[in-house]
């Protein structure tokens, strides 16, 4: 739907939103048989495209990339977190080339086809390609997986942490960063639902998003692009605090909509550190991931550093649990760089 001067915004989304939201869009309908999408909507905001821009406002080809986001959550795309960094200021064409077009936030008014990039960045094309698979699919891409794990002597998995493969920098192309502008990003725990609900009143029956398989919690798996057994594409792999105020419309992952809230790690960002991972190693140090096409690598784990002293068997996180918001895109707004994350 074209929402030519932003009523239908207001009406969805809230009184005074049409200034701030571009456009929304989700699937509404799911058969509860073979949990595909049957129906869905997209919105886009027209008071955007009136020729004449205001200073911040999106350019036609950016507003192009609105359509394309929005057309990601139609066909099942989350938002995704990479190089999240461009809110703090660093814009540059490494960034921006490795950025998502599913990145929450719209970052300023130049569409990555005006700055000379591909419509679409490797994350895009990666989750595309994984989720609707061509014949060349499994020539082109292979997958890293792995779990994402506190230090408690349980090792209890980590429900809602970003993770990032990069591609690893090649020093002899030392004015392109492959490790920025060739990455794909997953959350931990991604296929289990954000609100499994409860039997015991009826009052909450749960989400229709997700599996309530336990052993989903935590886990990943990350599709990128690989090459030969002799000569496979090498990546690191990092994790990382989703932003906090990557929630509700702008929401990264599970817990966003149905906690309301994103999980803080309890220590820095790191990378896989192979045998060396552990509950205190040092979060810079990594060990390369080789993938092949074809195939999964798997058994990459990390270990968080920092993890609280279990209180006891018994303790479990706080849940403040309601349905979804439709997902939508801002515009770029002024970061707070005193809020962690």
């Amino acid at each position: 739907m074209y929402d030519d001067d932003g009523a239908i915004t207001e009406d969805i989304i809230g009184t005074g939103q049409s200034q701030h939201v571009l456009g929304f869009a989700g699937p509404i309908c799911i058969d509860s048989v073979t949990t595909r999408f049957t129906r869905g909507r997209a919105v886009l905001n027209g008071l955007f495209t009136d020729g004449l821009p205001n200073p911040g406002d999106p350019l036609p080809n950016k507003f192009k990339e609105v359509f394309t986001h929005e057309f990601g959550h139609l066909i099942g795309l989350d938002h995704s977190q990479i190089n999240v960094d461009v809110l703090l200021g660093n814009t540059s064409p490494d960034n921006l080339f490795g950025l998502p077009l599913m990145f929450p936030r719209l970052v300023g008014i130049l569409s990555r086809v005006d700055q000379g990039f591909p419509a679409l960045a490797p994350d895009d094309e990666a989750w595309i390609s994984f989720l609707y698979p061509s014949a060349t699919f499994s020539s082109e891409f292979g997958q890293i997986s792995g779990e994402v794990l506190f230090s408690d002597p349980i090792r209890t998995p980590v429900q809602g942490a970003n993770v990032i493969a990069r591609q690893e920098n090649d020093p002899l192309t030392p004015t392109v960063d492959e490790s920025r502008r060739f990455a794909v990003s997953v959350v931990s725990g991604y296929r289990f639902t954000g609100n499994p609900g409860q039997s015991v009143t009826g009052t909450n029956p749960g989400s229709d998003f997700g599996s309530r398989d336990a052993t989903l919690i935590g886990t990943y798996e990350i599709p990128t692009r690989g090459g030969s057994d002799t000569n496979p594409v090498l990546y690191t792999v990092e994790v990382e605090s989703i932003n906090p105020l990557f929630t509700e419309g702008s929401s990264v992952g599970p817990l966003a909509d149905a906690a309301g809230e994103q999980f803080p790690l309890p220590g820095p960002p790191e990378f896989y550190n192979d045998a060396g991972e552990s509950d205190s190693d040092d979060p810079a140090a990594f060990n390369l991931v080789p993938v092949t096409v074809n195939a999964m690598t798997s058994g990459i784990d990390i270990i968080l550093n920092g993890t609280p002293t279990r209180f006891d068997i018994f303790e479990s996180a706080r849940l403040w649990l309601r349905e979804p918001a439709p997902p939508w895109v801002r515009r770029e707004i002024p970061f707070d760089s005193t809020v962690p994350g």
